[in-house]
């Protein structure tokens, strides 16, 4: 699967990277690199420059970007992620009955909305940093960590477990 620049592992690290250079040539030297500023300028020029190449995203069985799409994995697999995008995800139907089974999301500049049944064990790991992720039970949190178990959820027993990693976006999981 082929992905976008703006979604890959590279850009954001080297974005956190000169961040940091910045800020200790700021400190340091005394020197003032608007480096916000300039990535601000370069993701706007990347996307004037998709928009007039009629280029308006794509989405998979396990990711989104610059699009809408509803994910409804029949084999939950690993890892998803929405970038500049909406995706809704159902995962009411997870099979649990032999084995825990894990799922990774991963929402930059989206919004992700995942279904789960309020009856089967759910544990929901929310990682957040600049985002408003939503729990079932109508908890929130914006920067830092939140861990939602649902009633049903026990301890060693086999569950549902969502990772997720929000950032400049929204993520909220509904009981279906």
């Amino acid at each position: 699967m082929k992905m976008s620049f703006l979604s890959s592992g590279i850009f954001w690290g080297a974005v956190l990277v000169l961040f940091g250079i910045s800020v200790l040539l700021k400190a340091v030297f005394h020197i003032d690199i608007p480096v916000f500023r300039i990535l601000v300028g370069l993701i706007i020029i990347y996307f004037g420059l998709k928009v007039l190449t009629g280029w308006h995203g794509f989405s998979s069985v396990n990711s989104a970007v610059f699009s809408d799409c509803s994910i409804a994995p029949g084999d939950i697999k690993g890892d998803y992620s929405v970038v500049f995008a909406k995706g809704t995800m159902d995962l009411s139907n997870a099979d649990i009955k032999n084995k825990s089974v894990t799922v990774r999301v991963h929402t930059v500049f989206g919004d992700t909305t995942i279904y789960v049944d309020k009856n089967m064990p759910v544990k929901v790991q929310a990682e957040a940093v600049f985002s408003g992720v939503k729990m079932a039970d109508g908890n929130l949190v914006s920067i830092g960590d939140l861990t939602y178990l649902s009633l049903s959820y026990k301890e060693g027993g086999n569950c549902l477990i969502i990772k997720s990693d929000t950032v400049f976006g929204s993520l909220k999981i509904v009981n279906k």
